[in-house]
């Protein structure tokens, strides 16, 4: 395995130079590195106990310290990410620990910077999928736009499926804070409206989407009532007001 160590260590320092020229595409080297933990469980390292003891316990926190750093690089250059796994579903022992902030950077969704999927990426950066129930991602500028992860199925930790979408781009406010970025970031839609059970009345017209179905958005008028859709993994149902009120 030292061999491999070896020469994954010297493409970090290449992907790094590389980075440092503004290549994000080089993020993906993270791969190497889970590749080598995967490779490495087949060896044993008893024998650096024997060397310099306690030289097995230090191997096992470094290697897991860069398998983490290796997962998160990878998930985000790859697009990876499902729905809650950054939120209230975020594992502090497999993703590491978040800072407490008192006030986080104020961010805006740039219209004029959209990319449908398989469209190229126009701009480097972390986009907001139109798609109901997915999460936003990391774009890379000249790649092909991703498909949106859709939902999370608790029992196999994965996304329930991937759909095309319109991405926007989020852009931070220089200079400026909030104490909540989310709502910052959603100010500029219309006002908010709680969830609606499925058998109650549509509140105002437009797009509405529900987590309880893949690919549930769709258009409602005021008094129209909200489906049901029965036997659906998530629970009950219930519809939320979409954000992207484009009709396509």
């Amino acid at each position: 395995m030292l061999p491999n160590f070896r020469d994954t260590l010297q493409d970090l320092y290449e992907s790094y130079i590389a980075l440092s020229h503004g290549d994000m595409s080089s993020l993906n080297t993270a791969h190497r590195v889970a590749n080598d933990f995967r490779g490495q469980l087949e060896f044993s390292s008893d024998w650096l106990e024997e060397l310099d003891p306690p030289g097995g316990d230090i191997y096992a926190e470094f290697l897991s310290v860069a398998k983490r750093y290796a997962g998160n690089i990878c998930a985000t250059a790859g697009a990876y990410w499902s729905k809650t796994e950054l939120t209230e579903g975020y594992d502090i022992l497999s993703r590491g620990p978040l800072p407490a902030f008192a006030h986080w950077p104020k961010y805006r969704l740039n219209h004029a910077t959209t990319v449908s999927t398989g469209e190229p990426v126009p701009q480097t950066g972390i986009y907001l999928p139109s798609a109901a129930d997915s999460a936003a991602q990391f774009l890379i500028a000249g790649q092909a736009a991703d498909k949106a992860n859709i939902g999370y199925d608790e029992r196999t930790m994965q996304n329930v499926g991937r759909e095309p979408t319109k991405w926007t781009l989020i852009e931070r406010v220089p200079g400026e804070t909030v104490t909540d970025g989310l709502l910052d970031l959603l100010s500029g839609q219309s006002a908010r409206i709680n969830r609606v059970p499925a058998g109650d009345p549509c509140p105002r017209s437009g797009w509405w989407y529900s987590p309880a179905q893949v690919s549930s958005r769709r258009r409602f008028k005021h008094g129209d009532i909200f489906p049901d859709f029965e036997g659906s993994h998530y629970g009950a149902t219930f519809w939320l007001w979409s954000q992207d009120q484009a009709d396509y």
